[in-house]
């Protein structure tokens, strides 16, 4: 919520600093503080306060960009954010139904290595997608503030879709070259059986990570109608999953279709879409 605040205000750096000294601090005190005290739970509540401590200092960023309330302001409520916001919580949760469902039906179909081995190559593969949540940052505010005043921000989509581009297509090469070295470094040599679909999935989570810019792009313009699409690949995905019997080199090869399929439509809507009721020019931070 509070990486929401500054991106509606075009605060990037704080946000990017934010996700940066999160990721470290919870390295270094979950790390440390599990070394220390040879306890899981001790890892777990040094990722704890590293997350405190990103949340105090973004209160204290945000007392420096906010103003204070007026007397003037009218309180929202809390059923009246989740009217406006629908579309968002349901889009965003079909995101994350495409995200992990097949790391979670490969549990139910794979005997227990198989799949510990393809969860690791999952984790391997969402490089893109991962980078992909940064890039969004940016995407959001930038193609609401220009579809506020009936711009059609196709560049600002353009330019998102280029930057998840050059991370891709360097992650693609890297794991057709070298999946199994890569996923023996990272995850040890009991966890490289999936080195064959490694570079599959990363083709998949591309697709996700392009679906999730789209959806971000179409949550600017105030679309709806993006849903039903992404309710369909989200379907698909678990219709396809747990029926067909397949290697795990074939099971990516799934989750490839269910994505990629969903990203072909999602981005086909956000390229003909156009601002639907655009916004007052005046609200929006210049």
């Amino acid at each position: 919520m509070q990486r929401g605040l500054l991106q509606g205000v075009r605060a990037y750096s704080p946000v990017g600093v934010s996700i940066v000294a999160e990721g470290g601090g919870r390295l270094v005190l979950g790390l440390g503080l599990g070394g220390a005290t040879s306890s899981v739970a001790w890892t777990w509540l040094g990722q704890l306060l590293a997350l405190g401590a990103v949340f105090v200092g973004l209160i204290w960023v945000l007392r420096g960009r906010l103003a204070p309330p007026t007397p003037s302001s009218r309180a929202e409520r809390m059923r009246d954010l989740i009217r406006m916001a629908w579309v968002p919580i349901v889009g965003l949760t079909l995101l994350a139904v495409l995200q992990n469902t097949d790391v979670i039906v490969s549990g139910h179909v794979f005997v227990k290595h198989q799949a510990s081995a393809y969860a690791a190559a999952a984790v391997a593969a969402k490089v893109p997608y991962w980078v992909t949540l940064g890039i969004a940052l940016y995407l959001l505010p930038e193609a609401t503030r220009r579809a506020a005043v009936g711009e059609r921000p196709l560049g600002v989509l353009g330019r998102s879709l280029g930057l998840l581009a050059a991370v891709a297509v360097p992650s693609l090469l890297i794991f057709a070259a070298a999946a199994e070295p890569v996923l023996r470094l990272g995850f040890g040599s009991k966890l490289t059986g999936a080195s064959g679909a490694l570079a599959v999935l990363c083709l998949a989570y591309t697709m996700l990570s392009a679906a999730y810019l789209a959806v971000q792009y179409l949550l600017a313009l105030r679309q709806e109608l993006f849903l039903i699409v992404l309710g369909a690949a989200a379907a698909l995905e678990l219709i396809l999953l747990p029926t067909i019997s397949v290697s795990l080199d074939g099971y990516a090869g799934l989750v490839l279709i269910a994505q990629g399929a969903g990203a072909v439509a999602l981005l086909a809507i956000a390229l003909r879409a156009r601002p639907h009721g655009a916004g007052n020019p005046e609200a929006v931070v210049p």
